[in-house]
């Protein structure tokens, strides 16, 4: 079993055999990603180094998987220099796909570059996948600027796969409700989809599915 887990400096793929859970390390430079293994001795190996420009920088929170082995996850940098009104670097975030080639490296693509407007910015948790392969998850900024979150007080977005990555925010926080999220969205264990969830008529249930922190990956 391979699994990738995101630290501080590094994505690392920890695979191995036996018990025991994944060991990750700090690793690479600024803004980069490892990926590694978990054995009896471990080894190390980094299957993608992030640029800290275009393709993202800082990674942070969980990285998901596809059925076909595609890793997704975001980091809460990168992307464009300008975000909002202000310009400076390195970016407002990426949400990114990690795909294997036969040769055994790793290809990154962006799937959503944040602006920090409506569309939220800084993204500093990971993403969540559901059953049609749809990506979810939360920003720290962006939405709705108000008194109390003159940036915005943050997102929870999708990323739609059947429409290229288009993103909708499907709820924007106004410090009332909520304000800076740090994980993603973590439904309960239903037999209904992220969406299903959060449009339900039970504000207080809807609070609770919007804000509930996960750092584990969840079977949607």
């Amino acid at each position: 079993m391979a699994k990738l887990v995101l630290v501080a400096a590094a994505i690392v793929l920890v695979a191995g055999c036996g018990s025991g859970s994944g060991l990750s390390i700090p690793g690479g430079g600024t803004h980069q990603s490892a990926a590694t293994t978990r054995r009896a001795h471990p080894t190390f190996k980094v299957i993608y180094t992030f640029s800290g420009g275009d393709d993202g920088a800082t990674p942070t929170g969980s990285i998901v998987f596809d059925s076909s082995g595609n890793a997704y996850g975001a980091t809460v940098r990168g992307g464009i220099s300008k975000c909002g009104n202000k310009t400076f670097g390195p970016g407002c975030g990426v949400v990114f796909e990690l795909s294997p080639r036969e040769s055994g490296s790793w290809h990154e693509s962006r799937l959503y570059v944040f602006r920090d407007h409506s569309d939220g910015g800084f993204p500093g948790a990971g993403v969540v996948l559901d059953a049609n392969g749809n990506v979810f998850g939360t920003t720290t900024e962006g939405g709705i600027a108000n008194p109390d979150c003159s940036a915005g007080c943050g997102v929870v977005y999708e990323l739609s796969k059947s429409s290229g990555w288009t993103e909708s925010v499907l709820h924007p926080f106004d410090g009332a409700d909520g304000a800076y999220p740090t994980a993603p969205p973590a439904p309960k264990r239903e037999r209904h989809t992220v969406r299903d969830n959060l449009q339900r008529r039970n504000p207080i249930l809807r609070q609770r599915l919007l804000v509930k922190a996960a750092q584990q990956s969840l079977d949607l």
